[in-house]
């Protein structure tokens, strides 16, 4: 239920979130408009400057799917790691890189909770197993003054693109290892692994 909307924003994020405290949250599937909702963090970006404000990106996953929360200014300062449950309190739901994205800004909160949360059905965010065979030298690309730093790898048959810090991950790799990828996904037809993947070398 969308109560910001509902009161035609009459309320605060305190008031609405009083008001969905015995309310049934939805789920990532159903979220849309300003939402509160439970998630079980997946992975967790690194804190990056966007103009004049700070952002991290949070994978967080639900029994009925999974999806990015961007967390903006002192939200991105929260010490959130991997396996923890956390509740958005008036974040708002948009179409973003990744798909369905929830934003979490100064009129938004994000706190760590006791709950049973399990992540199922992440589409859009895969693994990948393999043989390392091909890793091709870095490009950089200046997009707004912003570097840029992409390598693609061939993992069997797969061409992955990995970006900035996964680039770090994989020199300390040889070729003809065995690696694991996950959190990978998909954007016009290209495989990507980027702040929020991780690579590990399977021994």
């Amino acid at each position: 239920m969308d109560v910001m909307k509902k009161f035609d924003g009459l309320l605060d994020g305190e008031a609405v979130e009083i008001l969905i405290q015995g309310a049934k949250l939805p789920k990532i599937k159903e979220a849309e408009g300003s939402v509160g909702l439970y998630g079980r963090v997946l992975s967790v970006g690194k804190i990056k400057d966007a103009g004049k404000n700070i952002v991290r990106n949070v994978l967080i996953g639900d029994e009925t799917g999974c999806c990015i929360v961007a967390l903006w200014g002192e939200n991105a300062k929260k010490e959130i790691k991997e396996g923890d449950v956390i509740k958005i309190i008036n974040g708002f739901v948009k179409q973003g890189y990744y798909g369905k994205e929830i934003n979490v800004g100064e009129r938004g909160e994000v706190r760590i909770v006791e709950k049973d949360i399990t992540a199922k059905n992440c589409n859009n965010f895969f693994t990948i197993e393999g043989k390392l065979v091909k890793k091709l030298p870095t490009s950089v690309y200046v997009n707004g003054g912003k570097e840029r730093f992409i390598k693609r790898i061939f993992v069997d048959k797969h061409c992955i693109f990995l970006v900035n810090e996964r680039i770090k991950d994989i020199n300390e790799i040889e070729t003809g290892s065995y690696i694991k990828i996950k959190w990978a996904y998909m954007k016009n037809g290209k495989i990507f692994v980027d702040d929020i993947g991780r690579i590990t070398e399977i021994k």
